[in-house]
């Protein structure tokens, strides 16, 4: 026994891990090395404290202070219920953050419901989250661009800066070599509320006038200044200025030069090469957004010009005020509808309108101008007395207050829709009729069942040739002929090759889904577990940057074919590795469960999950339940139920969104 106790403590002593014992007035009664390392305290400090002890600062993730009754100790001490994962930073003594994970198990005596004391490990996630941080706050930022001005995007960018070094000042200047002129661009919001108030703060001035922040100007290189008061070169602070403690300067180079500066100051704690990693990564991502937002307005300057050019020729076009007034309009437009310019220009879109009345005109011009612009079908009077079918555009233009309206007469279009839809509903009906009488002559339906998918084989088969002549084609067409070709042909080109792409991947996922069901089945001993690992590994190869916690249950053997049981996990997992890519901390699980008696397969991950009124469209081809935000085509679940089905099981799922989502399958034999 005292061998197995020694061992114990020699075991608890060199844990990675941090670890404590508290007890159940809030004692500390014993904790381990890697804990002290973690929280930056000697062992007298830390046995010396309770979770109410007034030393401790402890924060949420969003940065609000954790009281010490909701410290996780005191929780499952309280409670008798541990608690898993919790994330919190500490503060050292020295004013370092820490970011941990912690978790606190309640420990019971015999024949005791409250516990006498609770044991408590400790994970530093610092760096992990660190990176987090970063890679968010930099989505943040390409995203905040696209609805900000610069200037707005300096100073959120300080401030998205401020909050992960933990500092109190932040600024962003730009430089002009040729000159030797600094010109103030922005202060993040705290200093220009709180800290900043000198004079000249939105000005311009020359370096020889600016302070040992400078230094980074002079030497091209980051500078740290953890001891400001110590410099023998600052030449003090401007009146109204903040008081300055430390601070972190970052040159912007491109081409060589110096074009920009950004600045930190006054961290509690000194700033480390890791803070100058960061604030060099974000000042240089900032120009790179600033340089591409200044090129994106002039790109849709001048594909705004491009398209007014190309394009009136080529449809109708009309300019229209907000209460549907015809301002202008080309002679396409006008031919389109069978009257002089003049008599349209004397109309209003509620006179040629055969949809709607001249309220719901005004409404939808509204509704335009809110949305900045609309794409839809409908009805126009023609002069004849005719009505026509119309496909308009419209875009809004804040700038004049007018909206641009692009019409195309689709009637003939219209109309072959309608006869083709004859058509198919006469077809339909033949086959209907086809179908009773197979149905009736054949007691095999699982004969017809492979002889239609076998059709189906065929069909995707023998449309090879022909999209291959298109993509050719079109090729040549735009290799030989680009040029003489007007914008809007080569247009029309692209989005044939685009559509034509498209359906090659539709007919080989067509192709995949046939051969799941024709494949004869090789029965044997199948490792799922072995297949779970080796998709893991595939996977993480091929982003390696994710990070995702994984967990797969060992020893799950089944009796089924190899290769199709392989293709089942491989489109779960990758399923649920594809939804949990937005997922901070993602988690992927395949295990066994007994359910109902049965065991079952499952596949559990912390994704986007789905809404469970949809279920029933899950295992349907070419059925999605996501937008484009997602990658796929809408087969990979059909296939893995085509896979079960043919095994003798069954496949079904379980979700909610934003919380994930879990897929269970059952298979005929379990070893």
């Amino acid at each position: 026994m005292d061998e197995f106790r020694d061992n114990c403590r020699a075991m608890f002593d060199n844990m990675a891990q941090g670890a404590f014992f508290q007890l159940a007035d809030g004692s500390m009664f014993e904790v381990n090395a890697a804990a002290l390392a973690m929280l930056g305290l000697t062992r007298d400090e830390f046995m010396g404290r309770t979770s109410e002890a007034p030393e401790w600062r402890v924060i949420l993730e969003d940065g609000t202070e954790l009281l010490p009754a909701e410290h996780p100790s005191m929780v499952a001490l309280t409670t008798g219920q541990p608690v898993l994962d919790f994330v919190a930073g500490v503060y050292s003594p020295k004013q370092c953050l820490t970011w941990l994970n912690i978790n606190a198990i309640p420990i019971f005596r015999e024949g005791e419901t409250a516990p006498y004391q609770a044991f408590v490990t400790l994970h530093d996630i610092s760096e992990q989250k660190r990176i987090t941080d970063i890679h968010l706050s930099r989505i943040h930022l390409m995203q905040f661009a696209d609805s900000h001005s610069l200037e707005e995007l300096l100073v959120e960018a300080l401030d998205e800066l401020e909050r992960l070094t933990g500092s109190e000042i932040g600024f962003y200047h730009f430089f002009d070599e040729n000159t030797k002129n600094v010109t103030h661009k922005g202060w993040s919001t705290r200093t220009a509320t709180l800290f900043c108030r000198a004079e000249n703060k939105a000005g311009h001035y020359n370096i020889d006038q600016a302070g040992v922040w400078v230094d980074c100007v002079r030497t091209g290189e980051a500078v740290i200044h953890n001891d400001y008061a110590s410099l023998p070169h600052r030449h003090g602070l401007p009146q109204g200025h903040a008081p300055l403690v430390r601070e972190l300067v970052v040159p912007v180079k491109r081409n060589g030069r110096i074009v920009a500066i950004l600045g930190m100051g006054n961290k509690p704690a000194d700033y480390s090469n890791a803070d100058l990693d960061m604030v060099s990564l974000f000042a240089d991502l900032t120009w790179d957004i600033a340089e591409r937002k200044r090129d994106e307005i002039r790109l849709l300057q001048g594909a705004r010009e491009l398209e007014i050019l190309t394009n009136t020729s080529m449809e109708g076009y009309c300019v229209i005020d907000i209460e549907g007034r015809i301002l202008s309009i080309n002679e396409t437009g006008c031919r389109m509808r069978g009257y002089s310019r003049e008599e349209m220009l004397a109309m209003k879109v509620s006179d040629i309108e055969a949809v709607q009345n001249d309220a719901e005109v005004r409404a939808h011009m509204a509704l335009i101008k809110e949305r900045g612009y609309d794409r839809f079908e409908t009805l126009h009077y023609h002069k004849n007395g005719g009505i026509i079918d119309v496909e308009v555009n419209a875009a809004y233009l804040p700038e004049s207050g007018l909206i641009l309206v692009f019409t195309r007469d689709i009637t003939e279009q219209k109309q072959m829709q309608k006869n083709l839809l004859i058509s198919k509903n006469d077809l339909k009906q033949a086959n209907d009729f086809l179908e009773q009488r197979v149905s009736q002559r054949t007691a095999d339906l699982q004969a017809a069942i492979r002889e239609q998918e076998s059709f189906s084989y065929s069909v995707s088969h023998d449309l090879r040739a022909p999209l291959r002549h298109i993509n050719s084609f079109s090729a040549i067409l735009m290799e030989d002929h680009a040029e003489a070709l007007p914008a809007q042909a080569r247009y029309y080109l692209e989005r044939i090759e685009a559509a034509s792409s498209r359906m090659g991947a539709l007919i080989d996922h067509l192709l995949e889904l046939s051969r799941v069901t024709r494949t004869e089945i090789q029965p044997g001993k199948v490792d799922l577990s072995d297949i779970a690992a080796a998709t893991f590994r595939m996977l993480e190869e091929t982003e390696p940057h994710r990070r995702v916690e994984r967990c797969v249950e060992p020893g799950i053997t089944v009796l089924g074919d190899h290769h199709l049981l392989s293709q089942l996990l491989g489109n779960l997992l990758g399923n649920a590795w594809k939804y949990t890519s937005g997922t901070t901390s993602a988690r992927i699980e395949f295990g066994k469960a007994l359910l109902s008696g049965q065991e079952a397969c499952f596949v559990k991950d912390n994704g986007a999950g789905f809404d469970m009124a949809y279920q029933e469209n899950l295992f349907k081809a070419f059925e999605r339940l996501h937008g484009s935000e997602f990658e796929g085509i809408g087969i990979g679940l059909a296939t893995a139920q085509r896979i079960v089905q043919r095994h003798g099981g069954k496949i079904w799922a379980e979700g909610m969104v934003g919380e994930g989502a879990t897929f269970y399958f059952t298979l005929p034999v379990y070893f």
